[in-house]
């Protein structure tokens, strides 16, 4: 999956949906912010980053803001693997979560005006059973 990001606009991999519309569950960071966790393995509505990146930096500069960049996602069973840009980023195993729904995720910008008229863009959606 490709995709250019001027903010945060994450990918949901496996989700479960809550009364009112709203997911919950694993998904891959898309972080355009000075912190570069792009890649990184997060339970939304849950127990947060299941892992960080830390400060290794091939993975921090994978990630190119305002440019194209490929995110790999592989989940076999219980073990969820991430990559942006062919750099692996998250490799875990969770048995938390084993059924859900795929999405993809726009941050809302609130109150925010500054944020307006940000834009993400996905391309080239590819799913693969294994």
């Amino acid at each position: 999956m490709g995709g250019r990001f001027d903010k945060n606009g994450d990918k949901l991999i496996i989700n479960k949906k809550r009364k009112g519309g709203t997911f919950w569950g694993y998904q891959i960071e898309i972080d355009p912010t000075s912190r570069a966790w792009s890649g990184a393995i997060y339970e939304e509505a849950g127990r947060g980053f299941l892992h960080t990146p830390g400060v290794n930096e091939t993975v921090k500069s994978a990630f190119k803001p305002l440019e194209w960049n490929h995110f790999k996602v592989r989940v076999k069973d219980n073990h969820l693997q991430s990559w942006v840009n062919g750099v692996m980023v998250g490799n875990i195993y969770d048995d938390l979560t084993a059924i859900g729904y795929i999405a993809l995720q726009l941050h809302g910008i609130g109150k925010n005006t500054s944020k307006a008229n940000k834009k993400i863009l996905w391309k080239n959606i590819v799913l693969k059973k294994l």
